[in-house]
């Protein structure tokens, strides 16, 4: 796929076809993965679920194998303009179902509220929300803990030799590891994504909008979430399931997002 030169990009504001994987057949099914990941963090799921559905896994603009421009600054409208620039290239009938995992649980939540008509149902796994409107009111503890990610994701972010140094480390130890990318490459996307999408996120405000169903998956034993703000959320078209596994889609996971979307879209 031959892109235009990035300063013709840039001058239009245009949005980036993104790379895709598509895989099955029958009703479609959007994947969007996490910071630093690829479509490739969605191999377990898309096994269970390709024989009934149509698997569209896309690289979010700045990893994988899509683009990485550097003028960019990875805001959450940026990512989405791309995101459905994309599925309407692909040609993916609507109404569709979209699953995020943890950036991208926050991205496609955003794309629901933009893009509502399109949104069949909405599945957000493991969102990072740190950004409370009632747990973060109720008690300081809470306002503590959202102080600690956003310290710790500033860190992250301001220091590239020391944040590159410790991914490079855990892609030795790590299984799966190779689906994971964080290097000179994705530095840019990453820092900016992460700055722009999850420390200035503002989830609450898009899941007011929201008449679609939405279903929240969050593991027992994360520890890159904050529950209480999950628990926190009470909107009647919200439902939280509880996973026993950690913040990456191990089989526990994939097996419990399967069933649940198996049982709610019968084909």
């Amino acid at each position: 796929m031959k892109l235009a030169p990035d300063w013709l990009y840039k001058m239009f504001n245009a949005p980036y076809r993104l790379h895709a994987t598509v895989q099955g057949s029958g009703p479609p099914v959007v994947l969007l993965h996490g910071l630093a990941g690829s479509s490739a963090n969605w191999n377990k799921l898309t096994a269970q679920l390709r024989d009934n559905y149509t698997c569209v896994s896309i690289d979010l603009l700045g990893f994988g194998e899509s683009p990485k421009p550097l003028w960019v600054s990875y805001t959450p409208d940026q990512h989405i303009r791309s995101i459905r620039h994309t599925i309407k290239r692909l040609g993916v009938k609507k109404p569709y179902i979209v699953i995020g995992h943890s950036l991208g649980s926050l991205l496609a939540l955003r794309y629901a509220a933009v893009y509502r008509s399109e949104v069949s149902k909405l599945y957000l796994l493991s969102p990072p929300i740190y950004k409370s409107d009632a747990a973060s009111k109720r008690r300081a503890y809470h306002r503590f803990v959202e102080s600690l990610y956003d310290r710790l994701y500033r860190r992250l972010r301001t220091h590239k030799n020391a944040t590159l140094g410790a991914a490079r480390r855990l892609r030795r130890i790590l299984p799966d590891s190779e689906q994971w990318m964080l290097d000179e490459t994705t530095w840019v996307p990453f820092a900016r994504s992460l700055e722009q999408c999850i420390e200035k996120q503002n989830p609450y405000r898009d899941l007011k909008k929201l008449s679609t169903a939405v279903h929240i998956f969050y593991g027992t034993r994360d520890r890159l979430l904050s529950v209480a703000n999950i628990k926190a959320i009470t909107e009647p078209n919200v439902e939280l399931h509880q996973v026993k596994s950690g913040h990456s889609l191990d089989k526990n996971y994939t097996d419990a997002v399967t069933k649940n979307i198996e049982h709610l879209n019968p084909v």
